[in-house]
């Protein structure tokens, strides 16, 4: 069972893995430190300077899977 803190830990790992995949994407990602309801970080994109925010859900589970999508 994982505990408060391994939870914690776990979505910080993520959502700086989701803001460095952007960086490969063209994006300048920015994960919060603190808690900001409704998502994790935002992003801009270098060529346009349009802002997205993003929300990153993470599990302890043993499977990986992730999905970028552009809405």
């Amino acid at each position: 069972m994982a505990t408060c803190k391994g939870n914690k830990i776990t979505g910080q790992i993520a959502e700086h893995l989701v803001a460095a995949k952007l960086g490969t994407m063209g994006y300048s990602a920015s994960p919060y430190s603190e808690n900001v309801p409704g998502f994790e970080l935002t992003a801009v994109n270098s060529d346009t300077l349009k802002s997205v925010t993003v929300q990153v859900k993470t599990s302890n589970g043993g499977a990986v899977n992730h999905q970028l999508t552009n809405g």
